[in-house]
């Protein structure tokens, strides 16, 4: 997740650069948050991930069937292919037009009903990883109001996919980093690829290497407001 959102800020310190522009301020958290939550989207392919075990036995057994399609752990979903097809598929579904009949006799698209649901996944896996020891009702609440102040500001779907896609790429990166390594080209090509910088997944160099690059783009991101 530190990947993730670190990747997203460090684009917008790009963009800054490059066009002297910036992203409204909310949208840029909104990003951020998003992006943390695709960064763990590669980990579906696991029951043991964090994001598997978000919703139990449900997104669980999702996670067995997606291992079993793309080959198991650090197969198919750790590809350029998986990122690819998920910001294109993020892109079909939150640009839907058809409207979903809510209570109290409202109405949203389909798109906005699959971005509030990604912003809950998200922020929820947010708050359970900054906050592990909060219960699960004052959790839900903290996330509705989160997900609530973000719908408010109605970011754009592009944003989304963006930050989506963003996030899962920085994924790619950071597994590139560990001795085990990613198959980047898959399906095409099943070589797998590492730098062999961190020992394993969890090490002392891997959380001084993530520290410093949250630390070294929050710093340069700063510098655009």
């Amino acid at each position: 997740m530190i990947v993730g959102a670190s990747s997203w800020l460090g684009a917008q310190a790009l963009q800054g650069t490059v066009t002297a522009t910036a992203l409204d301020t909310r949208e840029r958290m909104i990003g951020t948050v998003i992006a943390a939550g695709g960064a763990l989207l590669c980990d579906l392919d696991t029951p043991n991930s964090r994001l598997a075990n978000t919703l139990g036995p449900f997104t669980r057994l999702a996670a067995r069937a997606i291992g079993r399609v793309f080959g198991g752990h650090r197969h198919g979903t750790h590809s350029l292919v998986f990122c690819a097809a998920t910001g294109v598929l993020s892109a079909i579904a939150l640009t839907r037009p058809e409207r979903v009949q809510l209570a109290a006799g409202a109405t949203i698209t389909v798109g906005q009903l699959v971005a509030l649901l990604t912003a809950y996944a998200t922020i929820a896996l947010s708050v359970g990883l900054l906050a592990p020891g909060l219960h699960r009702a004052p959790a839900a609440l903290l996330t509705a109001v989160i997900v609530a102040a973000g719908a408010a500001s109605t970011p754009p779907a592009e944003l989304v996919v963006a930050a989506i896609t963003t996030g899962c790429c920085s994924h790619l990166l950071a597994d590139l980093l560990t001795p085990e390594g990613i198959e980047p080209l898959w399906p095409f090509s099943r070589r797998r690829v590492s730098l062999r910088v961190i020992h394993r997944t969890g090490d002392r160099r891997e959380t001084l290497l993530m520290l410093a690059t949250a630390l070294l783009t929050l710093a340069i991101a700063s510098r655009y407001p």
